[in-house]
């Protein structure tokens, strides 16, 4: 399964590097959560909006240029690097083109009713910007980085024969899957090597790979898009993308983007998309009650890295208590089972992680039969 999409083809990303390589201005402050999408939280007159720092307790007003932002974040260099063939920058470079089209695939979403969304165009670019903006976040770059410590632990031929962990490598990247085959294609995966040995460049060619072969073609063809809306405020985070499961889901691990039976993104303080199964059809009304975007709230600030975004002048975002995220471990086990238990182990702790009390997952009403 692949996606069509322009903004994945090693086309449009040659154009990026291209471009990288043309410029010679760099931008260091490279935002994690893009300004385009935060301004959305701006009210009229004023380009800013509320932030809140669950960590500090700290928050005000700002403007979305000055904060969600690390230096050098999505720099792609290290000394083992061909500076030519992959330009330090071309993936910030990448993002901001995305971004600049990103825009206006929103505003679009805007003139829509609430429902289901039809448009093969706008759900496929939809995708691009969605799924990007999953892999493009701290807690993403920390799990990849958790990946790669496991493999260097380990060794890269120990981690593809644990059981079904080579066929999920395979469907990553495309490559045809046989088990007759397993050692031959295992050790074609090992001999192609990674871009370099420097942790944030493997980390971020990971995500690559990850947001272009597994999540833009999951999101479009594997999920059908809702648009909702609320009369009371939606707030937004650093990690906007947010999993719903169901009972079957342990609040202490992160659900899949293949199992969750619901993803949630804001658009702005008013407007959810929710993206269901292919198959599913929604009950109505397409509506969330006060009740209902109290809760999605809460899963949108407990699943953020730290920052939560809001409606100047709103409270949605304060009155909610947010824990800190346990520790993760930090020792390997002797020997790794299975596939399973290789994602239990870099899997980033939950803040439900030890909780006494985990409360039903919201919008329980599209998730049951």
């Amino acid at each position: 399964m692949t996606s069509a999409n322009r903004w994945t083809s090693d086309t449009e990303i040659e154009h990026s590097k291209d471009a990288t390589r043309r410029n010679s201005q760099t931008t260091i402050r490279h935002h994690y959560v893009p300004k385009m999408y935060l301004k959305r939280w701006s009210i009229a007159g004023s380009s800013e909006i509320q932030y809140l720092n669950v960590k500090t307790n700290v928050g005000g007003c700002v403007d979305p240029d000055a904060i969600a932002f690390e230096e050098n974040f999505y720099e792609i260099e290290a000394p083992d690097i061909d500076s030519d063939l992959n330009p330090n920058m071309w993936f910030e470079t990448h993002m901001g083109r995305i971004e600049d089209k990103a825009a206006h695939w929103l505003r679009a979403l805007d003139g829509l009713q609430d429902g289901r969304v039809r448009d093969p165009n706008i759900l496929s670019n939809l995708a691009v910007y969605v799924g990007l903006q999953s892999q493009r976040t701290i807690r993403s770059r920390q799990s990849e980085l958790d990946i790669g410590r496991a493999i260097e632990h380990y060794g890269a031929k120990y981690v593809l024969d644990i059981p079904d962990v080579l066929p999920s490598v395979c469907t990553l990247y495309n490559i045809p899957y046989s088990l007759v085959r397993h050692r031959e294609i295992a050790q074609s995966v090992i001999n192609q090597g990674v871009i370099s040995t420097s942790a944030q460049p493997k980390a971020i060619e990971s995500a690559i790979g990850v947001w272009r072969n597994r999540i833009v073609p999951h999101l479009e063809n594997d999920r059908s898009w809702w648009l909702a809306s609320t009369k009371t405020p939606l707030i937004t985070s650093d990690e906007p993308v947010v999993l719903i499961g169901t009972k079957r889901h342990s609040r202490e691990l992160p659900v899949s983007f293949h199992s969750a039976p619901l993803i949630l993104f804001p658009i702005g303080p008013r407007r959810l998309l929710v993206l269901a199964g292919q198959k599913a059809q929604l009950r109505g009304p397409t509506s969330l009650t006060p009740a209902e975007t109290k809760f999605v709230n809460r899963e949108l600030a407990f699943n953020c890295n730290e920052l939560v975004f809001d409606e100047p002048g709103s409270t949605a975002a304060v009155q909610i208590r947010v824990p800190p995220y346990p520790s993760a471990a930090q020792e390997f086990p002797a020997s790794v089972r299975n596939f399973a238990e290789l994602a239990r182990l870099v899997s980033l702790p939950t803040r439900w992680t030890g909780a006494p009390y985990q409360p039903q997952w919201p919008l329980s009403r599209w998730t049951t039969p």
